[in-house]
């Protein structure tokens, strides 16, 4: 049997694409980087996808579970201010680009067969221009 991880599934795109997934009766892993009531299940991974090493260690657990078939990469946080610092940008960029990259480089090394492998990241749509 197959599944797909869902990175960044607590809310938003995420949250919705796990949702939409499971109700067409696919088999679906989700993880965020906080545990809560509504995501507590066997098929849940808390981890942080900035942090390799918890990264490859749920990538090995998940590796003993199942098999992967596709990696959905929704993760990512913060809105991008016009008049934020170089710190913040970098910051937002290790949240909302590194950490997709790191699940991925992750996630191939234990499931070279993945079919499917898709980047979505909605902060574009939170651009802030005021103050």
């Amino acid at each position: 049997m197959t599944y797909t991880l869902i990175s960044g599934s607590s809310r938003g795109l995420g949250r919705g694409i796990a949702s939409y997934l499971r109700d067409k009766g696919e088999k679906v892993l989700t993880n965020s980087r906080h545990l809560s009531s509504e995501l507590k299940s066997s098929d849940h991974f808390v981890f942080d996808c900035r942090n390799r090493d918890e990264v490859a260690d749920a990538v090995l657990r998940i590796s003993k579970k199942c098999e992967l078939e596709n990696l959905i990469c929704v993760v990512g946080s913060g809105a991008i201010r016009h008049k934020e610092s170089s710190l913040q940008w970098s910051e937002n960029f290790e949240a909302n680009f590194f950490s997709a990259v790191i699940l991925f480089e992750e996630t191939i090394r234990k499931f070279p067969n993945l079919k499917n492998v898709v980047f979505i990241s909605s902060i574009a749509g939170s651009i802030v221009t005021g103050n």
